[in-house]
């Protein structure tokens, strides 16, 4: 496990230019800052390919502490114990697919306990989730968790309105009785 710091930012090596899905970038960096804006202070990352865009805008925001924990099992659990002492979600990051399932655990615990947590995990678009030879894939990955979670469902790129998502994300983990009542 290794925390980032800002003289070993992942920014460091990004070009000077926002990358060809610059729409994408700026949505998930207006989410990142909404949810500090709201309490956030930790992310642990298990970085994937598929996740590259979130790990970038979270590790882009000055107010977050980041964790590289690249076993999903040991990083949800990481997160879990953060959350628990803290009493704040902490927000996991990982890539599509199985990647997902190793969080499970921790997520099941989280919601017998009632610690919040904020999950975002990448996913592949519908039209390459099954049948390419990719068996890590998972039918239906924002219905992975179940029953566990209080807010779960795919976000599509072109209608990604990161605030009021961010304002969900936050008070389904904190059990909002607004959001229970939705």
């Amino acid at each position: 496990m290794t925390q980032s710091s800002p003289e070993s930012s992942l920014n460091e090596s990004l070009p000077n230019e926002l990358p060809p899905n610059e729409s994408l970038y700026k949505s998930i960096t207006e989410f990142v800052a909404r949810l500090t804006a709201r309490g956030v202070t930790d992310v642990v990352i298990s970085p994937g390919s598929r996740s590259t865009p979130l790990t970038l805008c979270f590790d882009a925001n000055p107010r977050l502490r980041k964790w590289v924990v690249v076993d999903e099992r040991s990083a949800a659990f990481f997160a879990l114990g953060m959350s628990r002492d803290s009493g704040q979600p902490t927000v996991l990051v990982c890539t599509s697919g199985t990647a997902g399932a190793h969080y499970l655990p921790a997520v099941l615990e989280a919601s017998n306990s009632g610690v919040p947590l904020i999950i975002c995990t990448a996913d592949r678009p519908a039209e390459l989730s099954q049948g390419w030879g990719a068996p890590q894939t998972i039918k239906n990955q924002s219905e992975l968790y179940g029953a566990a979670v209080v807010l779960s469902g795919a976000v599509e790129t072109d209608d990604f309105e990161p605030a009021p998502l961010a304002d969900f994300a936050y008070e389904a983990a904190v059990g909002s009785s607004d959001v229970m009542d939705s």
